[in-house]
């Protein structure tokens, strides 16, 4: 009973620790997809979220970058992945790989089970000093363990 006890515990504190960091909050539009992704430049050793907005229009669409910079993320070259630093920790978030069928120079990223990328719909008020209404926004979060 104890090893299940102590078992419980460690899991809810790992699910405690995980910290997620808002990209971006902007009104919900359902026509609207939010991509996010990572993003390096190598020789400066910087890295940052790109969130692309999708906008559907009709048999158009229009592709928007909100280039977000986190502090503490940063991008390694020695092991070729993206990193950020929380409380005295480096936590790999990404890494560089070379897709099999896409010659791409080992150019791919691909996301390590430390991080990932998750959207939520909320509801806010909104007060614009008249009045207060409801309003749907959608909020795009980088989740870090």
């Amino acid at each position: 009973m104890k090893q299940i006890l102590i078992v419980l515990a460690l899991v809810l504190s790992s699910f405690a620790s995980a910290e997620s960091i808002l990209l971006l909050e902007t009104r919900y539009d359902s026509s609207t997809d939010y991509l996010p992704e990572f993003q390096m430049n190598k020789s400066l050793g910087r890295a940052w979220v790109n969130v692309v907005e999708a906008v559907y229009n009709g048999d158009s669409t229009n592709y928007t970058d909100n280039r977000v910079k986190i502090p503490g993320m940063s991008y390694v070259a020695a092991d070729r992945s993206i990193v950020i630093e929380r409380n005295g920790e480096v936590i790999k978030c990404a890494e560089l790989y070379n897709r099999r069928f896409i010659l791409d120079g080992g150019n791919s990223i691909r996301l390590t089970d430390r991080c990932s990328f998750s959207q939520q719909k909320v509801k806010v008020q909104v007060d614009n000093g008249y009045e207060v209404r409801t309003v749907k926004m959608m909020q795009v979060f980088l989740n870090v363990e």
